[in-house]
């Protein structure tokens, strides 16, 4: 009897203890996470998930955290490890699928690494917009560590300027280009992650632009050929180029910007899709007289002697007043293959100096003043004939048609703006009073002094916008009669000027305005082209 005791206690015991460790049929599952030192550095505990179990384990001194789950039974499971930050957002994670036998325990290795726990989840400009010639802040919002650092790395297809980063505030200035794209890079070591976002330049109105030019270009005697590639700056972008004197300039329907290089002999085109530089016609050479050409002549051997205005018809012909010997009026064919001499200024009903400036009407009828007489002549394009309309002028240096129909001149000789029926050539004083100065601004214009008024134009609501040359501004005469300073007046012309009535011009000798309502400007004494973001 003591020996069978003995035998039943020694089995109900081996029966307990084999149920303390494992049921038959069962099995456990040890998970291992190795986590990279940059994770651990910040990561707050390391989540580990298993059928819908999560565990949170801490990362010990070998860099690793681990979990046994158990009560498993055989078959594949799912295995996850994700790092956390002390906010709860993700900052690494990894999957991995293991297979597990039915009474053994089995191990699954994972590793958290940098490369997948950062997002940028918002880019905001400062204001709702980037604005150009003054610095803009960008804010960046990345789903990572608030304490974790970030670095960023920009990537533009416009001329934009990375001026600092600090944080995850970027400021910068864009000097051109009217829309570009900007790609952000977020990076650190929870991982990376870039963003490309659109953006669209909102120009503070007034904003003086360098629009083309860099500085004025000199001709040079002998063969031109060798300084042309310095001179022209041709299929660049025009805010690069180089110019030798640019006058008369027009806005086209589409945007582009033409304007005429006086000293170069080439008509010019800012292009407005691409910022670039475009010959029209035309070739530098160093002979302002003698080498002009007649007659008609292909674009790209057409020699110019010096254009000083120019004008559109409805069609895309171009009409040029091409100055000194002969005072030649030309006209570039829309299709832009050709230029040809319709006539020239000597020798016609008592002209002996040529044509100054030129406009179209809206019958695609270019009206044309002289130089020194006075005359406005009218000339016919399909007759191929021209008629005197009236003298009334001193010397009339630019012509322009209102949206009355009325054409108006800006006569320099006069100092005032003149208003000319085109039928009957009748004239009244517009704006000046014939005294050479500088007054009337927020009075009527007649009332108005101005000195050397060199070029105007007019906009689609009636505004008319006239080039004060020696007082260095623009004036505008508005539908009612009253004058106002819109640029100027100034000695030096600093580039970035934001303020409009003090942004100064050096010498300027031309004017257009786009469609928006932008004023471009020619300068002759810098050699650049002005774009003046819509003043009022």
């Amino acid at each position: 009897m003591k020996r069978l005791g003995i035998l039943f206690f020694t089995t109900f015991l081996m029966s307990a203890c084999a149920d303390s460790t494992e049921p038959a049929g069962h099995a456990s599952l040890r998970v291992d996470v190795a986590v990279d030192e940059a994770i651990a550095a910040v990561a707050d505990d390391i989540a580990i998930a298993l059928s819908g179990t999560e565990a949170t384990a801490a990362v010990n001194a070998e860099g690793h955290a681990e979990h046994v789950f158990g009560n498993l039974r055989g078959g594949e499971y799912e295995v996850s490890a994700r790092a956390l930050s002390e906010l709860g957002i993700p900052l690494a994670s990894a999957t991995v699928t293991v297979s597990v036998q039915a009474g053994r325990q089995a191990v699954a290795h994972l590793s958290l690494a940098p490369g997948n726990g950062l997002k940028i989840t918002g880019v905001t400009f400062e204001d709702g917009e980037m604005r150009t010639h003054a610095p803009v802040a960008m804010k960046i919002s990345v789903s990572q560590a608030a304490d974790t650092p970030v670095s960023f790395t920009f990537a533009h297809d416009c001329r934009c300027e990375i001026v600092d980063v600090e944080g995850d505030i970027a400021r910068w200035l864009n000097t051109w280009a009217e829309s570009c794209k900007i790609s952000i890079t977020a990076g650190s070591a929870m991982g990376s992650d870039t963003v490309e976002i659109p953006v669209t330049t909102a120009y503070a109105q007034g904003t003086v632009l360098v629009a083309a030019g860099t500085h004025c270009a000199t001709l040079q005697s002998g063969d031109l050929s060798t300084h042309a590639p310095a001179l022209v700056g041709e299929d660049g972008p025009a805010v690069e180029a180089a110019f030798a004197k640019p006058f008369g300039i027009l806005a086209r329907a589409n945007g582009d910007i033409v304007f005429l290089e006086r000293d170069g002999r080439r008509i010019l085109m800012i292009e407005k899709a691409t910022g670039k530089l475009r010959r029209l016609a035309g070739r530098p050479h160093e002979n302002e007289i003698s080498s002009y050409q007649d007659g008609v002549v292909d674009v790209d051997e057409m020699s110019f002697s010096l254009p000083v205005r120019i004008a559109e018809d409805g069609t895309g012909n171009l009409y040029i007043a091409d100055t000194r010997d002969g005072m030649r009026m030309r006209k570039l064919y829309a299709s832009g293959d050709t230029v040809e001499t319709i006539f020239t200024g000597t020798g016609y009903a008592g002209h002996t100096n040529g044509y100054l400036a030129v406009a179209v009407d809206a019958h695609a009828r270019p009206y044309f003043s002289t130089f020194a007489e006075g005359y406005l002549d009218r000339f016919y394009p399909n007759s191929f004939t021209r008629e005197t309309v009236s003298k009334p002028f001193s010397r009339a240096f630019d012509l322009k048609f209102g949206i009355d129909g009325m054409l108006y001149a800006a006569d320099n000789m006069k100092n005032q703006i003149l208003k000319v029926d085109p039928l009957t050539g009748d004239s009244v004083v517009h704006g000046g009073t014939g005294t050479q100065g500088y007054s009337g601004d927020d009075g009527m214009a007649v009332n108005a002094e101005f000195n050397d008024p060199r070029a105007l134009d007019i906009d689609g609501k009636g505004r008319m916008f006239v080039v004060d040359r020696l007082n260095g501004a623009v004036r505008r005469i508005g539908p009612s009669g009253r004058i106002r300073t819109v640029v100027g007046p100034g000695l030096n012309h600093v580039p970035g000027q934001t303020e409009p009535t003090s942004a100064p011009l050096s010498d300027p000798d031309g004017i257009a305005i786009d469609k928006e309502g932008n004023l471009w400007i020619s300068e002759r004494a810098t050699c650049r082209i002005l774009k003046i973001v819509g003043p009022n």
